[in-house]
């Protein structure tokens, strides 16, 4: 009786353990995929590691900080073509 109960405690480990692994090998592949250089895997990567609210926010972030540099890109390039000034004098 008490083999048999050692035995199934061997297997339940045994099983927890493969589960474990399994987990593992899974969770490595998908930073694979992230890393593969495919843009929706990465999307998909950061939105299923992050709250997806948090990920929207932050890409509006990145769009408005891009539009503003492109504004002031534009800006250096009026004065420094039309009124040939120098950036060091912007």
């Amino acid at each position: 009786m008490k083999q048999q109960q050692n035995n199934e405690t061997i297997q339940d480990v045994e099983s927890e353990d493969e589960l474990i692994n399994r987990n593992k090998t899974e969770e490595l592949d998908q930073h694979e995929r992230a890393r593969s250089g495919n843009p929706i895997e990465l999307y998909r990567h950061i939105y299923t590691k992050f709250d997806p609210s948090f990920v929207n926010l932050l890409g509006v972030q990145y769009f408005n900080q891009g539009s503003k540099i492109l504004v002031a890109l534009a800006a250096q390039k009026l004065f420094k073509d039309t009124y040939g000034l120098e950036p060091s004098y912007l």
